[in-house]
């Protein structure tokens, strides 16, 4: 767990979560401005929605077939290319959040998004070799 920075994510405290997020708040405000400038008009903040994606390492928006393909590429290149499959992720329902005005419901279609096995097949996410074109962070 160590070699993966993964421990730090279910310390007391949640240290290794709280600096995860951080991490993904710079890099949407970086690479999805739109979004992120709409999150902060509704005071929704990434905590609010990345628990599952960072403490379960994504399990809860793939199907198993992808998720092993998921967990290979992570396990090859690490927190980087979580965070580029969460900003591809949030970059193809970005549309769907901001057609919404209800905080709630923002929050509610993540969710839904996130543990609706329906919405899984629907999906066009598909699990790529980490070729990302994320800025720095």
């Amino acid at each position: 767990m160590k070699d993966y920075d993964l421990e730090d994510n279910y310390t007391p405290g949640l240290e290794g979560f709280k600096v995860k997020s951080d991490i993904l708040t710079m890099l949407i405000k970086k690479n999805l401005p739109d979004l992120y400038d709409f999150f902060e008009s509704k005071m929704i903040f990434i905590e609010m929605f990345t628990v599952e994606l960072i403490m379960g390492l994504c399990g809860s928006i793939l199907p198993f077939d992808n998720l092993v393909r998921f967990y290979d590429y992570f396990f090859s290149y690490k927190w980087d290319y979580f965070y580029g499959f969460i900003i591809m992720f949030l970059s193809e329902i970005q549309e769907s959040l901001m057609s919404k005005d209800d905080p709630s419901e923002i929050i509610q279609l993540l969710k839904e998004y996130t543990f609706n096995k329906s919405q899984r097949r629907k999906s066009s996410i598909g699990i790529n070799s980490p070729n990302n074109n994320l800025e720095e962070h």
